[in-house]
């Protein structure tokens, strides 16, 4: 059985550049299918189940919080509550699970906010796993996504509350699951040499657990979870524990079959 931990960008499933996003909790719930791009949702589900009747495949899938968190996280003194942003996120995260059940996967979802706490310097994943590897033990699908946790010593960034990013649950869950790879989509083709937009642009094939290129660039523009460079350092502290990594775009169609059929062809890949 293939163990894969499958990330998706916040910035390729909802429309996260949006300038409208609303900061009352009764209008996310009311307007936010608009922001979901269900298109892209879709067609990941339908990927995934094709690749699932061919070959042995386990997934735990990580979404990132994309304009359900950021925008809140940054605006927190404009919020109601601040648990409003993990009612937010976790909408979405409801909605990419009805999209993967109804490709015909079967999907178990599990709350950060619930199980995890932040003591200040690090996460603790314990009872999150605990409750993870009972999904994962009856052959289910386990999805989980970016979101606030409560902070057991000093303050964290969201008054009480830490972010823990889908970008931090990928790396650790794939270390505690022992899982042969981490996928990443974006909605990018991969790691580039300078910023993607100029035409000299080049994409970077392959990045060793311990380099540092010092040119790497950002994709896209930098949120409230970090730029590009801190979700490579999180892949290469995987890389270290032997799980390879491949940060491909998800925005062409059959990029992720291809990818859980082990093509390492296209995107970039984070290697021990």
């Amino acid at each position: 059985m293939q163990k894969v931990v499958l990330k998706l960008g916040g910035s390729l499933i909802t429309t996260k550049d949006a300038t409208d996003f609303p900061l009352s909790l009764p209008e996310i719930l009311g307007q936010g299918e608009k922001y979901i791009r269900t298109q892209y949702l879709q067609r990941i589900g339908e990927e995934i189940y094709k690749v699932t009747k061919e070959i042995p495949l386990q997934l735990i899938v990580a979404n990132g919080a994309g304009i359900f968190g950021h925008p809140l996280v940054k605006n927190l003194e404009k919020l109601s509550n601040v648990t409003d942003v993990h009612n937010s996120v976790e909408y979405l995260n409801k909605r990419v699970v009805d999209y993967l059940r109804n490709n015909g996967l079967n999907v178990k979802f599990l709350s950060p906010f619930s199980f995890c706490t932040y003591n200040g310097k690090e996460f603790d994943y314990k009872n999150f796993w605990e409750k993870a590897r009972n999904i994962l033990s009856i052959g289910a699908f386990l999805s989980t996504y970016g979101d606030i946790v409560k902070v057991t010593q000093g303050k964290g960034d969201c008054d009480g509350y830490q972010v823990v990013s889908a970008d931090d649950l990928a790396p650790a869950l794939a270390k505690l699951w022992g899982a042969e790879k981490i996928i990443m989509l974006m909605n990018r083709d991969g790691v580039y040499d300078k910023s993607p937009d100029y035409s000299d642009a080049r994409l970077i094939k392959v990045i060793n657990a311990n380099e540092k290129p010092s040119f790497i660039a950002e994709i896209g523009t930098t949120d409230v979870t970090g730029g590009i460079w801190r979700k490579v350092e999180k892949l290469q502290e995987a890389a270290k524990k032997g799980i390879r990594s491949q940060i491909i775009n998800g925005l062409v169609p059959g990029n992720l079959e291809k990818a859980l059929y082990g093509d390492e062809s296209i995107g970039t890949l984070i290697v021990p």
